[in-house]
């Protein structure tokens, strides 16, 4: 049987001159009893959008768009059979790229078509579902920067991040792994679900997505003169194998800071209550690649 897809598109996604997402999909799909669009405007309107895709009988809801939207599609089936499809029109594409989901939008409907379902794990932060990273410090503070930034991309992130880097200070943490509590002077701190944060830029790389555990990435206090050397390894997937770097498997985490502060979902920011709770959702999602 032939499956039925819901498209969600942010109108932001694909944003090129003479260039129609809508249009895209009706060209690539030309059977239109398979699939239906719907439009998501505004952040006010996903109610709606869910309410839509709980009543339409679909076999797969797409987000088309960044990891932001792919987050919020994602938690709106998190638990039910409707499998997440993933067309990329984002910068990071964190989740996409983690599933080996094709880039090029051509490719990526194609995948969609022939693709098969499997599970992988969701996290919870607080109230926040995430599904490649989440977590608290420089990545979430440079976060909050860039969505108040009119521009987007890479390029905006490291311009950012590299702006910020010399004066951001490491935080004292106290930390709590299946019982366990230690305290950590940190830069950041990223819980994976899966090993990178979106671009290929991987904070973890043993992490997998469909393995029921979280991989705790403690990225220890460092000086200025080494972070060519910590951008490097990042870049190589080897941030693992360094001294900056500390990490920690368990299944229920409890991060407490110093006051409230940003925090992050798949790279979203929240400003969040002193306490980070995050609990590991073993094969709670279906996802199409």
């Amino acid at each position: 049987m032939q499956k039925k897809f819901a498209f969600i598109i942010n109108p932001n996604a694909g944003r090129k001159k003479n260039f129609s997402v809508r249009d895209f999909i009706s060209n690539q799909i030309t059977d239109s009893s398979l699939f239906e669009i719907l439009d998501w405007n505004s952040p006010d309107e996903f109610n709606l959008i869910k309410q839509e895709i709980d009543s339409g009988n679909y076999e797969c809801t797409v987000a088309v768009g960044g990891d932001g939207t792919v987050n919020r599609v994602a938690e709106a089936i998190r638990g039910t059979e409707i499998a997440l499809g993933i067309l990329p029109f984002g910068s990071g594409n964190g989740l996409a790229r983690t599933l080996n989901i094709n880039l090029k939008p051509e490719v990526a409907i194609q995948q969609l078509l022939s693709g098969k379902i499997q599970k992988i794990d969701a996290g919870k932060m607080n109230s926040h579902s995430f599904f490649c990273t989440a977590g608290t410090g420089f990545d979430a503070y440079v976060g909050s920067l860039f969505a108040q930034s009119k521009r987007r991309g890479f390029f905006t992130y490291a311009t950012i991040s590299t702006q910020e880097i010399f004066s951001y200070k490491a935080t004292q943490y106290r930390i709590t792994v299946d019982g366990k509590t230690f305290t950590r002077k940190a830069f950041l701190i990223t819980v994976c679900n899966s090993g990178q944060w979106g671009n290929d830029i991987y904070i973890c790389p043993e992490a997998k997505i469909n393995d029921g555990i979280f991989h705790l990435s403690i990225l220890n206090e460092f000086s200025k003169i080494q972070i060519p050397t910590l951008a490097i390894n990042l870049l190589r997937k080897k941030i693992h194998h360094t001294n900056f770097t500390e990490i920690i498997t368990g299944k229920s985490i409890i991060i407490e800071r110093e006051s409230e502060s940003p925090a992050h979902t798949d790279g979203e920011p929240h400003i969040e209550e002193k306490k980070l709770n995050f609990e590991i959702l073993p094969s709670s999602l279906n996802v199409l690649c």
